[in-house]
């Protein structure tokens, strides 16, 4: 596993270089066994609890097995399925 660390309500942990961030991990709240966390990451960052990163990755799986069976794209495509999230579709 990655590194854990204790915090306080109200304390931060900071993700990349210090002079230039990528992104900021704060705790919010703590109530009974219920913590809130509030992330601050620019919008072209995802970011996702690990049931919900499972199902985005599980149903892209699906659409990949789809797309198997696909024919090949044409040649002078630009891109690939996969650089358009895995459901098949091509620039030309």
């Amino acid at each position: 596993m990655g590194s854990e660390i204790s915090m306080m309500e109200g304390e931060e942990v900071l993700i990349g270089d210090i002079e230039n961030l990528i992104g900021v991990i704060r705790l919010q709240e703590i109530r009974g066994t219920a913590v809130r966390i509030g992330f601050e990451f620019p919008r072209d960052v995802d970011v996702n609890r690990r049931e919900v990163a499972d199902r985005i990755l599980a149903k892209r799986k699906k659409q990949m097995e789809r797309v198997i069976g696909a024919p090949s794209p044409p040649p002078d495509a630009q891109r690939s399925y996969l650089e358009y999230g895995g459901i098949g579709a091509y620039a030309i």
